[in-house]
């Protein structure tokens, strides 16, 4: 499926970001063996020149990379009606071997993208650039995983035909006896959701909480929350959604017929995770001295954000089962 509307798009975005990606790598290189700010030598003028270029590119296509996550949902969704037992983006990740790898690893890397693009936008605060060197040494860290997430979503596309028999959520998400419907049945119980909502008011507590204990807890709180609040939505929230018991599917919260409810709740859950990460992140620079100043104004905004929207996770993932309750099954 490779000539599809939506396919292109991808293709022609990953080539994009490979080519700026390479280009930005070998900047990087040069960096890692030549910086030096003390310096006058034509080396050390050109680099001066080229990082801000480099730089900024490398920010547009991390951004890019972050945003092909959404083109791939909304393809994977679109492929469905083409794939034989496919009722949602669930048959569609799953007609190949690469499906599934594909979004797993562009779920959680967008998270790495994130950060590199936090760190960029930091050290432009300071005329010293400072942060340089660590910039572009995370750089060079990215690319391995930069390559895997083009492979492997090119190797998905390539992989689908019309003619692959596929299983749709149906099968995957609401057999008990089978894998992660299984595990789901047994995870979703009101003791678990007890827990996930606790500690979500734990780390409101501690969002604003400036000793090292509390900056640790939002920390690691943040780093768990996104895969919690994957695992609560799909096996709790979303039947309450459906006024299904028993179908438990993270990718039918996308569709028009729940008014595509799914993308404000996992954006809602990737803010909130990503700002209190990244506020824990920024605190590793504080040992720059002419970045100090930045760096509070930055964690406040952060913390603002993580606030903000896992409030409004949390809001919105709850009214589901109330509403239902309150209405009686309705």
């Amino acid at each position: 499926m490779l000539v599809t509307s939506w396919s292109i798009g991808l293709s022609v975005t990953s080539l994009l970001v490979l080519f700026i990606v390479l280009r930005s790598a070998c900047t990087a290189v040069r960096v890692v063996k030549s910086w030096d700010p003390a310096a006058d030598t034509p080396e050390q003028i050109r680099l001066e020149s080229e990082i801000p270029l480099s730089s900024t590119l490398m920010a547009f296509a991390l951004f890019l990379q972050i945003f092909s996550l959404l083109l791939l949902l909304l393809a994977a969704d679109s492929f469905a009606p083409l794939l034989p037992g496919a009722m949602c983006a669930t048959g569609s990740f799953l007609a190949n071997a690469y499906g599934m790898p594909s979004l797993i690893v562009k779920l959680f890397s967008v998270f790495l993208y994130g950060f590199w693009i936090l760190i960029h936008r930091l050290d432009l605060r300071s005329p010293r650039y400072p942060l340089v060197r660590v910039k572009n040494i995370y750089l060079l860290l990215l690319c391995p995983l930069l390559l895997l997430d083009i492979l492997l979503q090119t190797l998905y596309l390539q992989g689908l035909h019309p003619d692959i028999i596929t299983s749709c959520c149906g099968v995957i998400f609401t057999k008990p006896d089978v894998g992660i419907a299984g595990l789901s049945e047994s995870m979703a119980s009101y003791g678990t959701v007890a827990v996930f909502y606790s500690a979500c008011l734990l780390l409101f507590l501690v969002a604003w909480n400036q000793k090292p204990i509390g900056k640790r807890v939002l920390v690691t709180g943040s780093v768990l929350l996104f895969p919690a609040g994957l695992w609560i939505v799909t096996t709790f929230i979303s039947p309450y959604v459906y006024a299904m018991p028993h179908h438990r599917c993270p990718f039918c919260l996308l569709q028009i017929e729940y008014n595509f409810v799914g993308y404000p709740l996992f954006v809602l859950l990737y803010f909130a995770s990503f700002a209190g990460m990244g506020s824990g992140l920024l605190s590793v620079f504080t040992k720059h001295i002419d970045l100090q100043k930045t760096i509070t104004v930055q964690q406040r905004r952060l913390r603002i954000l993580f606030t903000l929207a896992l409030a409004g996770f949390v809001l919105l993932s709850l009214y589901f089962p109330l509403r239902y309750l309150l209405l009686g099954g309705e």
